[in-house]
């Protein structure tokens, strides 16, 4: 397992991997990851870039909090057999810096997953990896088994009915007056994004949901990429086409997940 410290101006180095990279995932515990730049969000600030089997998690360092999961998920991966682990844990290479499980017991949120286990049922390693605390952010009960859940859900029902693989981007909208969980002080999210975008048919939809319990349908939230973009202060898709990207970022729901 690796990982890099990028930052805006050191992005270009890496981004020669390509697209071909994503389609060679292997399906067992030697499986590498997306090992793609090209899709990563680039920001002016400092960002451990963390490379796993199934996806890629930024972090800030001068935050202290994960900023972002990246992965590309293909048709072929949902068809994969392996189980859930629920092997939550601290992840080693970023030294308690996302967080240990004590700060989760008793705080009355859940572990929410940015990069969701129910995406890597293809290889043993991206599961497990899945479970790392680096991919884990404090979400409410309902939040999580609800509006989150039916996203997630909704995102794999688009990858299977059109048998088309996308590019999905995940993160948490961290206030500067969150509220925080344990003794690491791990920050609860205000919203939380996502960014789906599909290649082949050059479209994309973004949605920003509140953090509460209840908000009903996620279709209620479909914002613009550009709308993100400002929030958080991330560059998507950047090395797309000026052209191609900014028609793209700045349209609403033109990706249909067909809810």
């Amino acid at each position: 397992m690796q990982y890099w410290l990028f930052n805006y101006w050191l992005i270009a180095l890496v981004v020669a991997f390509g697209l071909l990279a994503c389609s060679q995932k292997e399906t067992d515990e030697n499986s590498t990851s997306i090992g793609d730049s090209t899709f990563l969000p680039i920001a002016a600030e400092e960002i451990l870039v963390r490379d796993t089997p199934g996806f890629v998690v930024g972090y800030s360092l001068g935050r202290e909090n994960i900023v972002w999961a990246a992965y590309h998920l293909t048709p072929p991966e949902l068809k994969g057999t392996v189980s859930r682990t629920d092997n939550f844990r601290a992840d080693p290479e970023l030294d308690g810096g996302a967080g240990v499980l004590e700060d989760y017991r008793g705080s009355g949120f859940d572990r929410g997953h940015l990069a969701p286990a129910g995406d890597m049922k293809w290889s043993i390693a991206a599961m497990s990896h899945s479970f790392l605390l680096s991919n884990i952010a404090p979400q409410l009960r309902k939040f999580n088994g609800g509006v989150w859940l039916d996203l997630e859900r909704s995102t794999r029902r688009y990858v299977l009915n059109n048998q088309r693989s996308v590019y999905l981007v995940t993160g948490p909208i961290i206030p500067a007056d969150a509220e925080t969980i344990g003794d690491n002080e791990i920050p609860v999210a205000s919203h939380f994004y996502k960014i789906i975008y599909d290649a082949e048919a050059e479209k994309a939809v973004a949605f920003l949901l509140p953090h509460l319990e209840s908000i009903g349908n996620f279709e209620k939230f479909v914002v613009s990429v550009d709308q993100v973009e400002q929030i958080t202060g991330l560059d998507f898709f950047s090395t797309l086409p000026d052209s191609l990207e900014d028609a793209m970022e700045s349209s609403v729901g033109d990706l249909k997940l067909h809810w």
